[in-house]
């Protein structure tokens, strides 16, 4: 099963089944059929797991994006024309399903309005409060504690398993919430020995996201192509380490990207 999408304005999935004799491994290993008859065309691997595939066509200013997971494509282009020709190629060899714009995919969510898409994981963020058992919990306004107030039982060691899971988990959501970045990036130090205190700190996170389950992370289709830095440090802000906490963002425009 292939799901293809166009461009992120209009996007438009698209599923395919092969025939019994022509299953193709894709993930770690594409399928031989994607990976070549592109004589007009610069077709780059990125090298990565995805797997993430860039093809220039060179009789067209045209660039594809194509991303491969396990079964499903997700294709994206800057000309809305031409990607029809390429899904005709495609149609060539897979049996084609229309699906219309891209709405899910590997539990991120896409919703659009005029002149960008939203992002975001609530379907996932409600998954992992059920997990919890804090789905019917009350929610704070920040993720993390403004100040510590540690009692004699923060102290008690608690199951490291547990603790590795949901942190685990909250690392995923990360992608789309930049809010809980440095949250989960404190609780990610204490995974060899959690203690009922670095517990809190996990189930303080769950809180926050109780009460903003639907946040995102906006990107416009319209912005500069100019890249910004910003970053901050705390020099030796930490009380027991005495190390510095360093925080940075990357924008590509307007959109953050890192």
């Amino acid at each position: 099963m292939l799901e293809i999408t166009t461009e992120l304005e209009n996007a438009t999935e698209i599923k395919t089944h092969a025939t019994e004799n022509e299953q193709h491994a894709v993930g770690n290993e594409e399928p031989e059929s994607l990976s070549s008859g592109h004589t007009n065309s610069d077709y780059h691997d990125s090298g990565t797991t995805g797997r993430l595939f860039l093809i220039y066509f060179k009789k067209k200013v045209v660039t594809v994006i194509m991303l491969i997971y396990v079964d499903d494509i997700v294709l994206t282009e800057n000309n809305e024309e031409f990607i029809q020709t390429l899904i005709t190629q495609l149609s060539l060899e897979f049996v084609l399903k229309d699906l219309g714009k891209l709405h899910y995919f590997l539990g991120l969510e896409v919703q659009y309005f005029p002149g960008g898409i939203t992002p975001s994981q609530g379907k996932y963020t409600k998954y992992l409060l059920n997990r919890a058992k804090l789905i019917e919990s009350s929610h704070f306004n920040t993720p993390m504690a403004l100040k510590s107030q540690p009692t004699p039982e923060d102290s008690k060691v608690v199951n490291a398993e547990e603790y590795r899971s949901l942190v685990g988990a909250l690392q995923y959501l990360t992608y789309t919430r930049s809010d809980i970045v440095q949250a989960v990036n404190k609780v990610c130090q204490k995974l060899n020995k959690p203690t009922e205190g670095d517990m809190k700190a996990v189930k303080r996170i769950f809180f926050y996201l109780r009460g903003t389950i639907y946040y995102g992370i906006k990107f416009l289709a319209q912005s500069p192509l100019k890249l910004y830095g910003f970053c901050d440090a705390d020099w030796e802000g930490c009380p027991n380490t005495r190390r510095s906490t360093a925080g940075y963002c990357i924008y590509l425009g307007a959109n953050c990207i890192s």
